[in-house]
């Protein structure tokens, strides 16, 4: 089983219209019958530190009248005032987008004559920024060039502490959005700044003219997303400081899941422009932690994983393909196998040990592998949670006591039941999740410490006895295997060179259920 902390990410771009256009998505390492995916649709990617400035004009003139009630108190509002409900509005927009709080920093700078930097803050300092928000007051000329100076002094001061986590360079994302209520009246045209911004950090910035008497030849100078664009109504400022980049017309995304590897045995889900999981950032868009499920979760087979943005009424389709997700099959810490000196803890078998197979006898063991799932893993994922079978779940002493084990770990079922329905005497294989009742078969929601799986390989697929409970060994699909970390994996082909090439030369030793077919049985 690999940490469910470790993710993948993948991405392609193309151009549609003149627009650059990325899709990135990012998934587990490993899936059981359910995985979680975030996606975002930007110019460019996003790389995992984000790095917002948000630019307040905070000039004399931002005193004046809107001509919005944007707060609904029934009194207009200033500039200033709807300045400091949009920077708000656009701190809780990235917190309703679901990036990682520590991932983002938003510097906020005001400007008037001079400069100031007003603070930095992560997304878990909400109510700190609110605060320095609430706190601008209105003052002074208009100064564009001492605005983006102190953004590039806040960023250079970051590049030159002792945290090389709090970088900002070209490998992480850089965003400016500068807001201004009217023309530049001292300083110069910040060209040098907007180049300096551009060059050393690779930083969009969008230019924002709040109201008619803003000059959008000035802001033009400084904005480099292809025009600075002028709001009338300060409602209207909430809705530009959170819209997307420049990108072409989204109509929808697709999620395509296929779990028999077969054309044809795809589940498709579609999120479209319009639904509320589709957010809007200044970023791009942002699909967050959506759960995927409902497909076949079968560990014999691929779990491919696609994803497709379409533009333009259809017309532009981006596809991100290959993505393919682990499956693993494990017991917990201090389920007991049974061998021909007695029942001994999964943790403390060894290779070359022996275990008592169902159809095979007495098999040795060829391999051990197992992984630890910590507290939190648990609380952020409850599917690494494992099933639990209460002692005499299955009949008589099957198992003899309460055994866990991996939702996706395959349990023999020889009764009437697997007979009947699949027309076996010799039993089916059905994934533990698919035998949850609620009564004799359920998941452990009562574990509050962390602890290890284990799984087990002999010289080919077996069933093995667990405290009684009949269940799989560890079949070396080509998934599981490219599942392994490097050196689990190095040392499991050293176990079983000829696997390298031939995956296909371990069948499984009975015949198999899917997840959707193996609830029948529950």
């Amino acid at each position: 089983m690999v940490d469910p902390s470790e993710t993948q990410t993948s991405s392609t771009s193309d151009t549609f219209d003149g627009l650059d256009v990325t899709l990135q998505a990012t998934l587990p390492e490993c899936a059981t019958d359910m995985f979680e995916i975030d996606i975002d649709i930007t110019t460019d990617g996003v790389a995992p530190q984000i790095n917002l400035a948000l630019v307040v004009d905070t000039s004399g003139s931002t005193a004046g009248n809107s001509g919005s009630d944007v707060d609904g108190d029934g009194f207009n509002d200033t500039f200033l005032q709807a300045e400091q409900i949009a920077a708000r509005a656009f701190f809780q927009n990235l917190l309703d987008a679901g990036y990682p709080p520590s991932d983002v920093t938003v510097t906020l700078v005001e400007y008037n004559s001079g400069a100031a930097l007003v603070g930095e803050f992560d997304l878990t300092q909400q109510a700190a920024f609110d605060a320095a928000v609430n706190g601008l007051n209105a003052g002074g000329l208009t100064n564009f060039e001492a605005g983006l100076d102190d953004v590039i002094d806040a960023w250079d001061a970051r590049n030159a502490d002792a945290n090389p986590d709090n970088d900002v360079d070209a490998d992480t994302t850089n965003s400016v959005i500068f807001l201004s209520d009217g023309r530049r009246n001292v300083g110069d045209n910040a060209s040098d700044e907007r180049d300096e911004l551009l060059n050393d950090f690779g930083a969009r910035i969008t230019a924002i003219g709040v109201g008619s008497g803003s000059s959008l030849s000035d802001l033009q100078v400084i904005d480099n997303t292809g025009g600075a664009e002028r709001v009338l109504d300060a409602a209207d400022l909430i809705d530009v400081i959170n819209a997307p980049p420049p990108l072409p017309e989204l109509d929808y995304v697709e999620i395509v899941v296929n779990s028999d590897g077969q054309p044809g045995a795809e589940q498709t889900i579609r999120i479209n422009r319009t639904d509320v999981e589709l957010i809007e950032t200044p970023l791009g868009f942002r699909i967050e932690n959506l759960v995927v499920d409902g497909y076949d979760f079968n560990r014999l087979v691929e779990l491919e994983v696609e994803v497709r943005a379409v533009f333009n009424n259809g017309d532009d389709v981006l596809v991100l393909g290959g993505i393919e997700l682990l499956q693993k099959i494990c017991f917990v810490t201090g389920t007991r196998i049974l061998t021909p000196k007695g029942l001994i803890a999964v943790e403390e078998l060894s290779i070359g040990d022996r275990v008592v197979t169902r159809d095979n006898g007495v098999q040795r063991i060829t391999w051990i592998g197992h992984s630890r799932v910590s507290a939190d893993m648990m609380e952020r994922d409850p599917t690494l949670r494992p099933i639990r079978f209460r002692a005499n779940a299955l009949g008589p002493q099957k198992p003899a006591r309460d055994v866990f084990v991996s939702r996706q770990h395959k349990v023999l079922v020889r009764d009437w039941r697997a007979e009947m329905i699949c027309g076996s005497e010799e039993g089916v294989l059905v994934p533990a999740a698919a035998l949850v009742n609620d009564q004799q078969v359920t998941v452990d929601y009562d574990r509050t410490e962390g602890f290890a799986y284990y799984h087990i390989a002999c010289e080919g697929h077996e069933v093995v006895y667990a405290d009684g409970l009949e269940c799989e060994s560890f079949l070396p699909t080509a998934r599981n295997i490219a599942g392994m970390s490097h050196a689990a994996r190095t040392e499991f082909l050293k176990m079983f060179p000829h696997l390298e090439t031939d995956v296909d030369d371990v069948t499984s030793a009975r015949m198999t259920m899917t997840m959707k077919m193996g609830r029948a049985l529950a």
